[in-house]
């Protein structure tokens, strides 16, 4: 009898160490699964890591230009355009009335012109310009001889500083009443002329204003006279 109690114990305490080493082993079971689902789960939760971007080339930076200023801005010649100017002049005169042939130095009256800009360097203009000088009669009194030239004609500006022109039309040559021995004269001439131009803008305000120093030439005949002539003239042009 104590021999089978003692063989039952060993058996049960067999049977209790064998229940005991599978409860080991299903809890070590169950920590590996616990662990491997852990690391699973944290790395389902990491953000994505987003791709490198793509390597460019850096574009080469624009070179920067400052905007001209309002002094080197090249001139805006459009649509209407007029001209103011006055001078110093020198005539010579081929006459069968009063005196045959003299030359004399003297004013260039005020000069006009007026127009349009047909292209950013070519200008039809109507002009009004001329010579005078004055000279003293038989009894030391003072007159004033006008030779002036009223046409249309071009002005053409191969450059922002230069400008050549011309035209053709009506030439008018008029003196004051003047004495001539024992007797007045006045006399006035209508005729044709051409007038030859060039300048140079020495000076400009803004893009709109030039200030310009020109030479003016005429070629007047009539039909008892004629006069050759040259004129230096200060003037001011808008467009």
């Amino acid at each position: 009898m104590r021999a089978a109690h003692v063989g039952t114990s060993v058996a049960r305490e067999r049977a209790i160490m064998r229940l005991h080493a599978s409860s080991s082993a299903a809890f070590v079971a169950l920590g590996l699964l616990a662990s491997s689902t852990n690391a699973f789960a944290q790395e389902e939760s990491k953000p994505a890591e987003e791709p490198a971007p793509a390597t460019r080339a850096a574009a080469p930076a624009a070179a920067y230009e400052a905007p001209p200023s309002e002094s080197t801005a090249p001139y805006v010649r459009h649509g209407f355009t007029m001209e103011l100017g006055v001078g110093v002049s020198q005539t010579s005169l081929s006459s069968d009335v009063g005196d045959r042939e003299h030359s004399n130095i003297g004013l260039a009256p005020l000069s006009l012109s007026m127009g349009g800009f047909v292209s950013p360097k070519v200008a039809l203009l109507g002009r009004m310009a001329g010579t005078s000088f004055f000279r003293d009669d038989d009894h030391k009194r003072s007159y004033q001889t006008v030779s002036g030239f009223y046409g249309a004609g071009l002005q053409y500006w191969p450059s922002d500083r230069f400008f050549v022109g011309g035209g053709v039309g009506a030439a008018v040559l008029a003196s004051d009443l003047y004495r001539q021995g024992s007797r007045d004269v006045r006399y006035t001439e209508v005729g044709f002329g051409g007038n030859l131009r060039a300048g140079w803008a020495f000076a400009e305000l803004g893009n709109h204003h030039v200030f310009t120093l020109a030479i003016d030439t005429f070629a007047s005949k009539f039909e008892k006279s004629s006069t050759l002539a040259a004129a230096l003239n200060l003037s001011w042009q808008y467009f």
